[in-house]
């Protein structure tokens, strides 16, 4: 009984030891299987978000923000332009071309929105408000190259054949602007502030048309080389 009992006890003893002998053998793969488990899969809270691109609306206002200085800048150095439409400041016509409730459609211009706008805006035969005109009509065009009714709601995916066309667009209108018989006056620094803005306009709109079309798998159709002698464009 009594070498019974010492047996048990040599035994529990020895098990004791070999179990604290590997303890760290055991703790440390377990560390490296949950480090390797983190790894594999890891938590929500460690996930980097992805990155999401800008939506249709928050590229118009982009696209809103410019065209608004250049409005200002184009009301500042045209004052009988601005005179045509109302006895008003720059800043208070901006305003209420932008937040009034026109839905862009103004009947100094017949309601002209698009190209139709653009048009009218170099015209030898309109004598209405020209930047009114201009404005209108970049406006009206972004926003439907982006999808949108208004440009508060976008029912529709932006199209990249028009957002590229609203871009070759843009740099016509730039040319034309620098033209003695533009029926605009841009001179002075102010020249180099609408330049900036036009160029920065075409610029977004030409890397959304490449991003839309890669992402819906859509070749673009070139435009014209040269902008000297052209037309704008229709969607």
């Amino acid at each position: 009984m009594g070498n019974r009992h010492q047996y048990s006890s040599n035994k529990t003893a020895t098990i004791t030891v070999l179990y604290l002998a590997l303890l760290p053998v055991f703790t440390s793969a377990i560390a490296e299987d949950s480090q390797q488990l983190q790894k594999s899969h890891p938590s929500k809270s460690s996930e980097k978000p992805e990155r999401i691109a800008p939506s249709s609306r928050k590229m118009v206002e982009k696209h809103t923000d410019d065209l608004r200085l250049a409005m200002l800048s184009l009301y500042r150095l045209n004052p009988q332009e601005l005179q045509k439409s109302a006895s008003v400041s720059p800043e208070e016509m901006v305003q209420w071309v932008f937040e009034g409730p026109f839905g862009w459609k103004f009947d100094a211009l017949r309601e002209a929105q698009g190209i139709s706008a653009l048009e009218m805006a170099f015209s030898l035969d309109f004598h209405g408000d020209r930047i009114l005109a201009l404005i209108t009509g970049m406006q009206t065009m972004i926003i439907s190259a982006y999808g949108g009714k208004t440009e508060f709601l976008f029912s529709e995916p932006a199209d990249p054949q028009r957002l590229y066309i609203s871009a070759r667009n843009t740099d016509i209108v730039r040319w034309k602007l620098i033209q003695a018989n533009s029926g605009l006056r841009i001179e002075g620094p102010e020249i180099q502030e609408i330049e900036s803005i036009l160029i920065s306009i075409k610029q977004r709109l030409e890397s959304d048309a490449k991003a839309h079309a890669r992402k819906s798998a859509q070749a673009l159709i070139p435009a014209p080389s040269t902008i000297e002698s052209a037309a704008f464009l229709p969607f």
